[in-house]
């Protein structure tokens, strides 16, 4: 671990003089800066404010990239990742990994991510069609991403709840972005709209699979932003009657047809549906089955 600490060490404090080359292409720069941040993610008791070194020549970079007009696909995926990378660690307590000069600049420019198959010449035509249908999932996901950030910024980590006065303007706050979150469910994309059986009729095996186990994922992620919501607003000793049955229908989904699990592993995309199903359920069976799912998901390598 020193080691590892040491390197990572290293590669930060040779990051700024990078990110001002202008003969490094920024597409690398934002490769660099993503694995930093992941490096920076996994570190142990590292808990400080945002990460800096994503500051000063790193945003003149990121800026006059959105400016030129002219950003890869992969760039923009990148861009994307590191946002979503940021708000998984909001969500624990930590300030995050990015500015608000990073983080207003990435949700302010990328509206739309382009899919990467059309660099990819010998793709498949079923790949090519697979990215064209699932495109709206992925963007109806960052959008569920995004009233997650706003419900973490109000969590009792970093929004007081001393005073009446206080605890109504959380309340108030939170029932806006439930009504954000209810329209973006009741606007969701087609394919999050049909069950497996259906998804399986309408197309062949090699896009309805992979479409199949991506909608569970999806809708599992909005209804653990519901228990998120009811989590802060409701009883603290129970979970609110919305919350309930959102976790009762997590529960269908890993149990169900959705593909969920791949030889009995389970998907690591369940892990925090899973994690506020156990932390809100006062039931021992209810708590046991979540902890017996929890235990499928393993390594990549594993």
């Amino acid at each position: 671990m020193a080691h590892a600490m040491s390197v990572n060490q290293a590669a930060i404090s040779v990051f700024e003089s990078l990110s001002g080359n202008e003969t490094v292409d920024f597409d690398i720069v934002l490769v660099v800066a993503f694995l930093l941040c992941l490096s920076v993610a996994t570190l142990p008791n590292e808990d400080g404010p945002p990460f800096g070194v994503l500051d000063g020549t790193f945003v003149a970079r990121l800026e006059t990239w959105f400016l030129s007009g002219h950003q890869s696909p992969v760039g923009l995926r990148i861009g994307v990742w590191l946002q979503l990378l940021h708000i998984a660690i909001k969500r624990v307590g930590n300030p995050g990994l990015l500015s608000k000069s990073v983080s207003g600049l990435l949700h302010n420019h990328i509206k739309e991510i382009p899919s990467l198959t059309a660099l990819d010449h010998e793709a498949h035509p079923a790949d090519s069609l697979y990215d064209i249908i699932s495109a709206p999932i992925f963007t109806f996901y960052r959008q569920v991403q995004d009233i997650s950030s706003q419900v973490a910024d109000v969590t009792h980590y970093r929004r007081s709840r001393i005073t009446a006065a206080d605890q109504a303007e959380v309340t108030d706050i939170l029932n806006i972005l439930k009504d954000n979150l209810c329209n973006l469910w009741q606007s969701r994309p087609a394919p999050l709209r049909l069950d497996a059986a259906e998804l399986q009729q309408h197309f062949c095996p090699t896009i309805a699979d992979p479409l199949i186990t991506l909608a569970g994922l999806c809708s599992a992620t909005y209804l653990t932003e519901v228990v998120a919501m009811g989590r802060i607003l409701g009883h603290p000793s129970f979970a609110s009657p919305e919350a309930k049955d959102a976790m009762q229908r997590i529960r269908d989904i890993v149990d169900g047809d959705r593909n969920a699990s791949t030889e009995r592993v389970l998907n690591p995309g369940y892990l925090r549906p899973l994690f506020l199903y156990a932390i809100e359920s006062f039931d021992q069976e209810q708590t046991q089955w979540a902890v017996n799912r929890l235990k499928q998901i393993k390594k990549p390598d594993k």
